[in-house]
């Protein structure tokens, strides 16, 4: 009894063991597949997968919002949709997460807002493409529930002339279906295409107009009194020599200088400083690339292909130039 208590033990023992490995082995496996997406996606701009790996490493450390914009990323399949007159979709990188109900519910706050922030939109027109969309969306659904009808009645015996006339019919079915659907898409990326222009709310305290109309909310010490002449920093730095606007606009432009001598080593300085300072409290330096992907640019609110942008898109390129750093810790 005793040996047959430890036979059966060592089964147990060995059991577990290759059940540990293939549990191993099936982790491997994941990770090693996972690896080749991710190498994939990032080797191909235009990739709709790639924007959905892209959108899922949203913001690290806010599940909430990373959550919410893998859902809305656009992962469909390489092959573009086509609509009811055959021409081909615009695949979307991306899909803002916008609340259309609202926009409808509140048109005219929306339109205003807009208007007061100098945004060229037409609030209507996109209330009115969120309702072809959503009437589109409803004859899908009344489609794809008599084309699950249709597959449900082939099942079992039947006369050759019944099934043949349920197969055309479920062809029939797919085809018009694969239109709409088509249409679909089209109409999903004309409606996000316009929707992602309107801008975020104002809050009602903030006055409208110029600098002459700002509020001072709080004043904290008091101004400096010189008891000399005062100068402004540009004349300042001309005279030490630290400015060279003559070459600077030669070369690049009005309004551009060349940073020099003591100016050069006054700039590095103070990089130094704010890294020291930073550095103190545990962040963590990154140096990162000059360009970006034009779905990361519009998640983080611009839109770099927009008419009048102010995004520098580098051209048969999914690239555009990054104006500030904080772009890629919001896309990546």
């Amino acid at each position: 009894g005793h040996r047959a208590r430890r036979r059966s033990t060592s089964r147990r023992t060995r059991a577990m063991h290759r059940t540990f490995v293939r549990s191993a082995m099936h982790r491997r496996v994941v990770a090693a597949a996972a690896a080749r997406t991710r190498t994939t996606s990032s080797s191909s701009s235009s990739s709709p997968l790639a924007a959905s790996v892209v959108a899922r490493r949203w913001t690290p450390g806010r599940p909430a919002q990373r959550a919410t914009l893998a859902t809305r990323a656009s992962a469909t399949s390489e092959a573009p949709a086509l609509n009811a007159s055959g021409e081909t979709n615009k695949a979307l990188a991306w899909k803002a997460a916008i609340d259309f109900k609202f926009v409808r519910d509140n048109a005219e706050l929306v339109q205003k807002n807009a208007t007061t922030r100098k945004v060229d939109v037409d609030v209507q027109e996109i209330i009115a493409k969120y309702e072809a969309l959503n009437a589109l969306n409803f004859k899908c659904d009344e489609l794809r529930e008599r084309r699950n009808a249709n597959a449900k009645s082939m099942k079992g015996k039947m006369d050759k002339e019944v099934r043949d006339g349920l197969i055309a019919e479920g062809k029939a079915i797919k085809d018009e279906l694969a239109a709409l659907e088509g249409d679909l898409a089209g109409l999903e990326s004309e409606l996000q295409t316009m929707a992602q222009r309107l801008p975020n709310l104002t809050h009602p305290d903030v006055p409208i107009g110029s600098e002459e109309n700002t509020v001072t909310r709080a004043t904290v010490g008091e101004q400096r009194a010189f008891t000399f002449p005062v100068q402004n920093h540009v004349d300042v730095g001309e005279k030490l020599g630290m400015f060279d606007f003559e070459t600077g606009s030669k070369v690049s432009g009005s309004r551009f200088v060349y940073l020099t001598g003591v100016g050069a080593m006054l700039e590095l300085a103070l990089i130094n400083w704010a890294f020291a300072k930073v550095l103190s409290k545990g962040f963590k330096p990154m140096m990162v690339p000059d360009m970006v992907r034009s779905s990361v640019v519009e998640k983080c609110g611009f839109q770099p292909r927009a008419e009048n942008t102010q995004v520098y898109s580098i051209e048969n390129s999914d690239l555009c130039m990054a104006g500030t750093a904080g772009i890629f810790f919001g896309g990546g």
